[in-house]
């Protein structure tokens, strides 16, 4: 009995109930931002560069029509990879951040350069990261320094140890 007339006041109640809802007009509506961009795969393949170098590369385009491109680039040894890194950092404008990046486990894999290349007048600034990974270099290119560190972000998830904030440096 008790249930039958529990349930009948919060029926008749209920149904006074009138919820309000307060309108908003369209254009202060904001879609509320995902963490991070989406990127589709583009054209990819293989080629080999001066001295035999090996090269795989892609492209990533995100929904707002940003490209990233990867390229990775298989030296002999692993001192190889380095110079080549270090050659990359010689000829670009700018070191933004020089640091180390490290594994899952937290063992240092190799030297990470965040680069800023200034190109024709008419061109945008491109940014760079690179790193190194054994006889492996990996470069990610965008003009869109937001957009490049979040698809690194996302394909290539930071660990605790990662120096991705080191200091930034100039070069001469």
């Amino acid at each position: 009995m008790n249930l039958r007339l529990g349930a009948t006041c919060l029926l008749f109640f209920g149904s006074l109930y009138q919820p309000t809802f307060r309108s908003v007009p369209v254009e202060t509506l904001q879609e509320t931002p995902s963490s991070h961009f989406k990127f589709k795969r583009g054209s990819s393949g293989r080629t080999m560069k001066n001295r035999g170098i090996e090269v795989s590369f892609s492209k990533f385009t995100s929904d707002d029509g940003i490209s990233v491109e990867r390229f990775v680039e298989d030296y002999k040894t692993a001192q190889a990879a380095k110079t080549a890194l270090q050659d990359k950092c010689q000829h670009a404008s700018k070191i933004s951040r020089d640091g180390s990046r490290y594994d899952p486990s937290g063992k240092r894999i190799g030297r990470r350069v965040e680069l800023l290349s200034l190109r024709d007048a008419n061109q945008a600034p491109r940014t760079e990261v690179a790193w190194t990974d054994g006889p492996l270099l990996y470069i990610l290119r965008s003009e869109s320094r937001d957009h490049l560190l979040d698809f690194e972000e996302q394909v290539y998830p930071r660990t605790e140890r990662d120096d991705r904030g080191a200091e930034t440096r100039r070069l001469p």
